[in-house]
């Protein structure tokens, strides 16, 4: 090898395009830099649409399309089912045994005991509680009751169950 030889290859630099050429053909095709765009910024939500930017065959299919008929035997049982959740300090509550005593929380029987279907059932010669709903569904026996507000979280051998307090009947057997 020759001392004289250069190893160092240069890669040539792309041809340039005219500057009117260039411009036409990149607002054309290109979109626009990201720095350009209408981006929601980080942690901002993005802004809803106003009305008049919907496209007016759009909101003259929504207007032509009429919404299907309610029965009323729907909106009867909507009324007479009233939704009761648990409050967010029972939540607390159970949440914060569920982690100590490393147990699920179960909310099975919160409907029912809406509902007045649950109760608890005291054994009198074993001084045991269970929440009862039948026959085919109760729970194992109850370490711990504790009441929240309008709630009572009870604590199980195996879970930790949450129930409406109001409606919850205690039955001895």
């Amino acid at each position: 090898m020759s001392s004289n030889q250069n190893f160092s290859r240069q890669t040539p630099a792309p041809p340039k395009r005219p500057e009117s050429a260039s411009s036409a053909t990149s607002s054309a095709t290109a979109p626009p830099p990201p720095h350009t765009m209408n981006l929601p910024r980080q942690n901002q939500m993005p802004q809803k649409r106003p009305e008049s930017a919907i496209p007016e065959s759009a909101s003259a299919r929504q207007m032509q399309t009429p919404a299907p008929p309610r029965r009323q035997e729907d909106e009867k049982k909507s009324e007479d089912k009233l939704k009761i959740y648990p409050s967010v300090k029972t939540l607390q509550s159970a949440f914060l045994i569920s982690i100590k005593d490393y147990k699920p929380i179960q909310v099975s029987f919160w409907e029912d005991s809406v509902n007045s279907e649950v109760s608890l059932l005291r054994d009198l010669e074993s001084k045991e509680q269970i929440i009862y709903k039948n026959d085919e569904e109760y729970t194992s026996p109850i370490v711990n009751i504790t009441t929240c507000q309008q709630d009572i979280i009870c604590e199980t051998e195996n879970s930790v169950y949450v129930l409406y307090a109001k409606n919850i009947k205690i039955v001895e057997k």
